[in-house]
């Protein structure tokens, strides 16, 4: 089912039972999957990126039905959002928190290399942190069955996931939702309640937040690789990693641009803002709920253009 409708009911159903029966640590959970399973790694990692410490796509295609096409899924069981809706490229932004690892054999007879590539080339553009692994002399079938990624999870430590960040980049399909199965956007961090105004298929939605009340630290992007490996498989690495420097100074500021979005709730104790100003830039009149630090909701109606918010201390 490609993780559409049922089948993504069935992820979140497993995790559920999994969490009723054993001690999951919230915070250190990471999504990872072989082949369809890589493709859920992109798909849920970046659906839901607050809820993941970091991703692995193992020989996984970054659109629905294993298509070439990096800006749409191939034709799969006459589904509409498959196609029109199942290519995850344009939602590698959401994963400004989330590292991703990523492993592709060029001889893959299944998945096509040129469509990781891609995929790779956006992580790559927009200075995100990942970790490519190339394999040029394996393919889809054995190289599942030898089961040797130690070059994948090289590093990997026990990460913790973002809770509370300076920096939201929040991008959706709408027309994924499936409000009778209970799946739907539900934003990221503290921009909650995302509604988008339009839902035809192929349309997106983007939430970009920023707090400047909160410290962000800064970081410098490091490219390494392409760095040839010889085991446990012949392979090349390259990938980003940041280099944190010191946190830029506070200011009582939360900025939002939206696009293609009706409404959107925006928890201010989340997101440091006791009081101070709140600037709202959207492409269309949309709907955004203060959630201030007492409790209390301020609801504000933004016409095209922009609006700044002030909130007294």
């Amino acid at each position: 089912g490609w993780y559409l409708d049922e089948a993504e009911v069935d992820y979140w159903s497993v995790w559920r039972e999994l969490a009723q029966a054993f001690p999951l640590d919230v915070d250190r959970t990471q999504v990872t999957g072989y082949s369809m399973g890589g493709y859920a790694a992109y798909k849920l990692g970046l659906q839901h990126p607050d809820l993941y410490a970091g991703a692995m796509s193992l020989a996984g295609p970054p659109a629905c039905g294993s298509g070439a096409d990096p800006e749409h899924g191939a034709p799969l069981f006459r589904s509409e959002r498959c196609q029109k809706d199942g290519a995850t490229g344009a939602l590698v932004g959401n994963a400004l928190h989330v590292p991703y690892r990523i492993a592709q054999g060029v001889l893959d007879e299944l998945v096509p290399f040129v469509a990781v590539e891609d995929q790779v080339s956006r992580f790559d553009s927009l200075g995100l942190r990942h970790r490519y692994v190339r394999y040029p002399g394996e393919d889809h079938m054995a190289f599942a069955t030898q089961d040797r990624f130690d070059t994948v999870l090289k590093g990997l430590g026990r990460p913790a996931r973002e809770i509370d960040p300076a920096r939201i980049d929040y991008s959706w399909f709408p027309h994924l939702d499936r409000k009778r199965l209970g799946l739907r956007a539900t934003g990221a961090y503290w921009v909650t309640a995302v509604r988008a105004a339009e839902t035809t298929a192929g349309s997106l939605s983007r939430v970009r937040g920023r707090s400047l009340a909160i410290r962000e630290r800064r970081h410098t992007v490091e490219r390494f690789g392409p760095s040839p490996v010889s085991t446990p498989l012949p392979a090349t690495v390259q990938g980003v990693r940041w280099t944190k420097a010191r946190p830029a100074a506070a200011r009582r500021l939360v900025t939002l641009r939206l696009e293609n979005v009706a409404a959107a709730t925006v928890d201010l104790a989340r997101a440091g803002l006791r009081c101070g100003n709140v600037r709202v830039t959207t492409d269309r009149d949309a709907t955004v709920r203060l959630v201030l630090v007492s409790g209390s909701v301020r609801r504000v109606a933004v016409p095209t253009g922009t609006r700044t918010v002030r909130l007294g201390c």
